[in-house]
């Protein structure tokens, strides 16, 4: 997406407001936040989910990542 149709989509709502971080028993979930470049106010459909998932891939103890978008607002994180 350009930058401008990013902007837009904030703009209407299309915004990070919540990071739902499940199966992290074995790491705290700043941990895990601060291995990936998400913020509340980005535009939800910049985020490259690929990216984050390879970033919590690289934890030892994690087996499989699934990193997925709830729109308008949420970014789902399930570790296992």
């Amino acid at each position: 997406f350009s930058e401008k149709t990013l902007q837009a989509g904030a703009a209407m709502g299309f915004r990070v407001q919540d990071i739902l971080v499940r199966g992290r028993a074995r790491i705290a979930q700043d941990d895990i936040l601060a291995r990936l470049d998400i913020r509340p106010d980005m535009p939800i459909l910049g985020i490259d989910l690929a990216q984050a998932r390879k970033r919590i891939e690289e934890i030892s103890w994690a087996k499989s990542v699934r990193v997925t978008r709830r729109l308008p607002d949420t970014i789902i994180i399930d570790i296992e």
